[in-house]
């Protein structure tokens, strides 16, 4: 999927797709088992819009520079939480 986006243009091309992987599994298993957590749909929507903020390709003509090229730019608009 991460070499799917890069190839659209709305993932950066220089992302190590391992550690990006390693980044979101990490995060869910530390939660879970080193703080005894159980992930829930607002901690996904966050990670997803941190992870989102490292490795989205900027483009010049969307608000803040986080939107793929088709997508939403709207005031408001995440990865996580698209219009």
């Amino acid at each position: 999927m991460l070499r799917r986006g890069i190839e659209r243009g709305e993932i950066r091309a220089d992302i190590d797709a391992l550690i990006v992987t390693e980044m979101i599994a990490g995060a869910i298993l530390g939660h879970h088992a080193i703080l005894g957590m159980t992930a829930t749909d607002e901690l996904v929507d966050q990670l997803i819009d941190h992870v989102w903020a490292a490795i989205a390709a900027r483009l010049l003509s969307a608000p803040g520079g986080l939107a793929p090229p088709d997508g939403p730019t709207a005031p408001g608009w995440s990865p996580s939480r698209p219009a």
